[in-house]
């Protein structure tokens, strides 16, 4: 079975996305066409693997799109005063690996972005590895003794994404490794937290711990209310959600990103018709205290952004907003409810631990995904890329 990489159309590449959530996938929305107008200061490549010959040059009809069996936004960003360029397929590339050997699908995507005046390449497909839940997590943080989530051991691991590690290992594929506890990622977490939406909202609350359940109900006593806005409503909700994300990076020691990305993202992703999106404003007396951006795509709801104000804080504006952030997504029929990076620290003394502590008490799981990996394909340039890839993107 030959199997072969090229440029797609966007067409293609939003029909094979579409058949995946289809058939159970949740593709990252970083893997969608609109992400590349979000990052614009990079060239897109839009990339399909088939099994089929001769098929790159028919792509546009339904019947040839058929024929993918992965796709992958590629960003290539040039390396100052060169020719060259680094790639990085964001939370990609989207592959049916069931159908493909992995070697092989790896090795044509490496030839293609060489072609293409690449140095190096890095992906980071958003693939569960590992899984701990909640209780076992906050059995471990009240013991003492474990510094770190990868060193519990782990209620489940997925076989698939073993198997994929493996072929990357053999392939000279090198995971990124951060240099101390954190979210564990260069460019996206390594470690995130999810709430299966199995059993519905019933099964959701009662897996929520006392504490939380005590501060939904004391934000609805207090007259919380939480709305979700969406289209014109939706963007011009932004300026709250960034004013809010501006004090919660004070407090936590993050810088948000200027007003006018977060609206260009907005408007690409309003222009996708396999994301839909929502802004969630929790207020009290006329004031937000807390904003948060919804994403779904496919089964999966992902909460990508939020922040929420110093004042106010004992009315627990955060958990009120969260509740329903995830009721609304099992309304949804959605089977995943996402609340991304998680800090990988375990001491007391760790900075992201509150923010795991918040997390865990939703009862879901702290996941470890399959991380993200380099394979340069210029050496000689190796210094020129670490450079560019350690800048913020």
């Amino acid at each position: 079975m030959s199997l072969s990489v090229e440029v797609v159309s966007v067409a293609a590449v939003r029909s094979f996305l579409a058949r995946y959530s289809v058939a159970g996938g949740d593709p990252p929305w970083q893997q969608w066409p609109a992400w590349a107008s979000v990052r614009s200061q990079w060239r897109p490549l839009f990339l399909g693997w088939s099994t089929g010959p001769a098929w790159s040059t028919r792509l546009g009809s339904s019947t040839d799109d058929a024929a993918l069996v992965g796709v992958g936004l590629a960003l290539l960003r040039p390396l100052p005063r060169t020719r060259w360029s680094v790639a990085y397929l964001p939370e990609g590339p989207v592959v049916d690996w069931s159908r493909v050997e992995v070697a092989d699908a790896l090795g044509t995507l490496a030839r293609r972005l060489r072609a293409a005046g690449a140095v190096s390449v890095t992906i980071g497909p958003r693939l569960a590895w590992r899984r701990w839940s909640a209780a076992t997590v906050k059995a471990a943080i009240a013991a003492g003794g474990v510094d770190r989530l990868r060193d519990i051991p782990p209620s489940h691991v997925h076989g698939s994404t073993q198997t994929l590690r493996a072929g990357l290992q053999g392939a000279g594929w090198r995971q990124y490794e951060a240099p101390a506890a954190g979210f564990g990622g260069r460019f996206q977490p390594r470690y995130g937290y999810e709430v299966s939406m199995a059993g519905g909202t019933e099964d959701a609350w009662a897996a929520t711990d006392q504490a939380w359940r005590r501060n939904v109900r004391r934000a609805q006593r207090l007259g919380v209310e939480v709305r979700a806005q969406s289209s014109s409503a939706g963007v011009s909700a932004l300026p709250e959600l960034h004013r809010l994300m501006g004090e919660t990076g004070r407090r936590e020691n993050f810088q948000p990103r200027e007003l006018s990305y977060y609206q260009r993202m907005w408007t690409a992703y309003e222009n996708e018709p396999g994301v839909e999106q929502r802004i969630y404003l929790a207020r009290h007396n006329g004031i937000t205290h807390a904003a948060a951006w919804w994403v779904r795509t496919g089964q999966r709801v992902s909460y990508t952004y939020g922040g929420s104000s110093d004042a106010g804080r004992d009315l627990r504006p955060s958990n009120a907003m969260q509740w329903q952030m995830l009721t609304d997504s099992v309304e949804s029929g959605a089977s995943a409810y996402d609340l991304r990076g998680i800090g990988d620290g375990l001491s007391a003394d760790d900075p992201h631990l509150g923010l795991l502590r918040f997390k865990l008490g939703l009862g879901g799981d702290c996941v470890e995904y399959l991380g993200e990996w380099d394979l340069p394909l210029r050496p000689q340039l190796a210094r020129a890329v670490s450079l560019v890839l350690n800048r913020r993107r």
